[in-house]
């Protein structure tokens, strides 16, 4: 306010409706009379104080009442500037608002449109300059405008790419944004600052635009422009670009971008740019890599992103009219790349719908392989994006009518049902069932407090249960019988558990047995692959119920002859032999080397299943009531093992440690005829004792 020649603080001069009749010293306001005698006045001073040297005071020159009603009128004059900030704000936005509308029905803006928001943005940032400065010299607080939907048109070159900033807690996916977790936004948002990191020198020169092409007398001045690199930036090049091609983080693609930054030639930017155009199509992992990079130095430089971008539009148009087969897996890496740079935003929203358009329009078989491709990669992102939300919406719209107006192949239905479903994920409730109180507190025993030296206490808790009660008995069997939810360590505690209970509960024993062994045969029946730890862990329980004495040893044995002939899901020998066997056994069992073969992953499994109960249980099956019987079974079970014809090293170990541990005086048979007729001789004479039997056998063989 002191100075000679001040300059309106509001910019240009105030309008007409700015102004209020009447409102003078009584508030509001300012009247323009008012406005044009304090500017005379305040000329008039200071011309004085110019002449007569003022500079040593401060304000003298000026009256105290004259100062007052100044800074009044000076602040009146910034509420006036600040009400028309506020209205400049809203205009924008509204027009931002409008212009959303128009690109979520038409796809695109016209340039009038462009430019009157444009226009407006300028206005907007010149009017919030001059009421900030005004705001500063009277030491006030501009307020601070509603962050609610502000938006921004971004300069995406020759596209206009409305970009949003929706408020927090607005829209169906305000909370995960447009991704689905915190570390996948962190990937494709949060770019670092590479302007700052680099020289004032080398953000002056990539800021500048793009060179125009050159004239025919200026093609040495354009190629000296572009410069020669040095031997040293030579290798240093290289150097990056290995670097480049084997980068598997976002550290090591924010690193490489940083120090290609420094290379700053349009050389070495071409060549950046047709390295990350040639990616190679067998490491598709590398492209979310390659498009942070190119994110990142179109941020500093930016002719990269538009170079890649006009490539691989270019790309698409060539491989969209080739449908010839060698060329699926570069459809593959286009769709991917594209959908990849999307992401980044550094490919414009626009031309991945024209290319969503195009393949729709064809719907060919491989326009619907790249379609599928290219939605699993940025659908998502596009569908939960808010400006381009609808236009997404429509074309799953559309997506949906052709599938069922076409007879398509079930290959490509599936693909097409997978592709919308990544898109849009079916809503679903989970409903969570709340458990009684009883119930809660048998889990929290069996799946938290159980462990070694602590069942005789779960059991005791177990016993003040009222069992009484159907309801809560069959759910503590039902916990009791959870052996996937338990550590493996923990599976012989549940056994001792029910073993304590059945003292006093005898039929809660009974039914406890009888639900492992119908675990035990109904996945048998089912052979389902996907089951086969849940198999397992039952396999040790019934080891572990047996060495608990809740079962008698040969309905362990009879199971285990269950497991071994078994041959295809549903079907098996019922005849489960006694101590002798069979002379008819014996010749069936040759005849079945062929249905063993034939289904070699179920058989590997099922051997798997006896070693792992006969490893739980077999010292047990050792007594003397029970050992004639494991001895004719393990000679049954080399017969099978060689009727499989090799096994795995893991298995081959497992199975001549079990040997070892068990009979380690048994013969072990390396032929499946010498195994054979071993199995035929010890059904024919049924001998006492089997292991003398064998080696006597073996010894006279050898003789």
């Amino acid at each position: 306010l002191g100075t000679p020649s001040p300059a309106p603080a509001l910019g240009p001069e105030p309008e007409d409706g700015d102004y209020e009749e009447g409102a003078g010293a009584e508030g509001g306001c300012p009247t323009r009379e008012e406005v044009a005698k304090a500017r005379a006045r305040l000329g008039e001073a200071g011309e004085a104080a110019a002449s007569g040297g003022g500079g040593g005071g401060s304000a003298s020159w000026l009256p105290e009442d004259s100062r007052a009603r100044l800074r009044d009128l000076v602040l009146r004059a910034y509420g006036v500037g600040v009400g028309r900030l506020a209205s400049r704000c809203l205009l924008l936005r509204r027009m931002e608002q409008s212009n959303r509308r128009v690109l979520h029905v038409k796809g695109e803006l016209t340039d009038t449109q462009r430019e009157r928001v444009e226009q407006a943005r300028k206005v907007f940032d010149s009017l919030q300059r001059s009421v900030a400065s005004l705001a500063d010299s009277l030491g006030e607080d501009l307020p601070p405008l509603p962050e609610e939907e502000l938006t921004r048109v971004a300069d995406g070159g020759s596209e206009g790419v409305v970009v949003a900033r929706m408020a927090a807690g607005s829209g169906e996916d305000a909370e995960g944004g447009a991704f689905d977790d915190e570390e996948t936004r962190a990937f494709y948002e949060d770019l670092p600052d590479i302007r700052a990191q680099l020289p004032d020198v080398l953000v002056a020169s990539s800021s500048q635009a793009p060179a125009a092409p050159a004239k025919p007398g200026e093609g040495g001045q354009q190629q000296e422009e572009e410069g020669n690199l040095r031997q040293d930036q030579q290798l240093k090049l290289e150097d990056l670009l290995n670097l480049l091609r084997s980068c598997g983080n976002k550290e090591a693609a924010d690193s490489c971008s940083l120090e290609l930054c420094y290379l700053g030639l349009r050389s070495v930017r071409k060549r950046v740019t047709k390295e990350l155009f040639s990616c190679p199509r067998q490491r598709l992992d590398l492209l979310p890599h390659f498009s942070r990079v190119c994110a990142n130095l179109t941020r500093v430089h930016l002719d990269v992103g538009p170079s890649l971008v006009r490539q691989l539009e270019e790309e698409f148009a060539e491989l969209s009219a080739n449908t010839s087969l060698h060329k699926d897996e570069s459809r593959v890496r286009n769709a991917r790349f594209i959908g990849e740079l999307t992401k980044f935003r550094v490919f414009p929203f626009s031309s991945t719908f024209a290319c969503v358009r195009s393949l729709l329009d064809d719907f060919g078989q491989k326009a619907i392989e790249t379609l599928c491709v290219l939605l699993e990669t940025c659908g998502r992102f596009l569908y939960r994006t808010p400006e381009t939300a609808v236009r997404m919406a429509n074309v799953l719209e559309v997506l949906t009518k052709k599938r069922k107006t076409r007879n398509l192949d079930p290959r490509s239905e599936s693909a097409l049902e997978n592709a919308y479903f990544a898109t849009k994920p079916p809503e679903k409730s989970v409903t969570v069932a709340e458990l009684p109180p009883l119930h809660r507190y048998c889990e929290h025993l069996v799946f938290a407090r159980l462990a070694r030296g602590v069942d005789r206490e779960v059991a005791r808790q177990c016993r003040k249960l009222p069992l009484h009660d159907p309801e809560c008995r069959d759910f503590l069997l039902q916990t009791l019988l959870s052996v996937t939810s338990v550590r493996v360590a923990c599976i012989p505690l549940l056994a001792s558990v029910v073993s304590q209970l059945s003292r006093y509960q005898d039929d809660l024993a009974v039914d406890y047995v009888d639900a492992v062994l119908e675990e035990v045969h109904s996945g048998l029946r089912r052979d389902d692959c996907t089951e086969h730890q849940r198999r397992v862990s039952y396999a040790i329980l019934l080891g572990e119920v047996l060495n608990a004495r809740l079962v008698d040893a040969p309905v362990v044995l009879q199971t285990l002859y269950i497991i071994l002939l078994q041959t295809k899901a549903g079907e098996q020998n019922t005849q489960v032999p006694a101590e002798g066997g069979s002379k008819g056994e014996a010749k069936a069992g040759k005849g079945k080397a062929r249905s063993v073969r034939g289904d070699r992953v179920s058989a590997l499994f099922r051997a798997r299943l006896v070693l792992v109960l006969l490893t739980t249980c077999g010292r047990t099956l050792q007594r003397r009531a029970t050992a004639a019987r494991l001895d004719y079974f393990l000679l049954r079970f080399q017969h099978f093992v060689l009727q499989l014809g090799g096994l795995p090293y893991e298995l081959q170990y497992d199975v001549q440690a079990l040997f070892k541990q068990l009979r380690p005086r048994m013969p072990v048979y390396s032929s499946l005829e010498e195994c054979a007729e071993a199995v035929e001789a010890a059904g024919r004479e049924r001998p006492t004792d089997l292991l003398r039997f064998l080696q006597d056998r073996k010894r006279g063989e050898v003789a």
